[in-house]
């Protein structure tokens, strides 16, 4: 299932120049010649793409299919659904991951304190205990 997610004013999504654009977005990259390069073809050939508004589509399809990139975004401007649920679930993991670190670490500051209170406790009998002791021994 896919959604158009790219509003372009022009309506023909396979213009030349918007797949050289979407290559080079997909590509990460920002100028014509880099892509020329990548495409194993002259700068010139880029230049005649656009002029006359037309691909080579074998060559776009074979360098898509090779670095993986969706067809239907480069040559229809549209993206798979997927991938925006995919952004979104990570976006969410991330922050119940974080709020979930947050309460552990929370957890723990308490755990330390009743264990520093227990210790305290137990300081305190122990102190009883010596004195009842001292006390008996006291009293002999």
């Amino acid at each position: 299932m896919y959604t158009q997610i790219v509003n372009f004013p022009n309506k023909n999504t396979q213009n030349a120049t918007l797949i050289i654009s979407r290559l080079k977005d997909l590509a990460n990259i920002k100028r014509d010649l880099q892509l020329a390069q990548l495409l194993e073809v002259r700068p010139t050939t880029l230049s005649t793409w656009k002029k006359r508004d037309s691909i080579d589509y074998r060559l776009i399809i074979d360098f898509c299919n090779a670095k993986g990139f969706d067809l239907n975004f480069v040559f229809f401007g549209v993206e798979p659904i997927n991938s925006h649920i995919e952004d979104l679930a990570q976006l969410l993991i991330g922050k119940v991951k974080g709020q979930f670190e947050k309460e552990i670490s929370d957890i723990k500051g308490y755990q330390a304190d009743l264990v520093n209170n227990l210790d305290k406790l137990k300081t305190k009998e122990a102190i009883e205990i010596a004195k009842k002791k001292v006390a008996k021994v006291t009293k002999k």
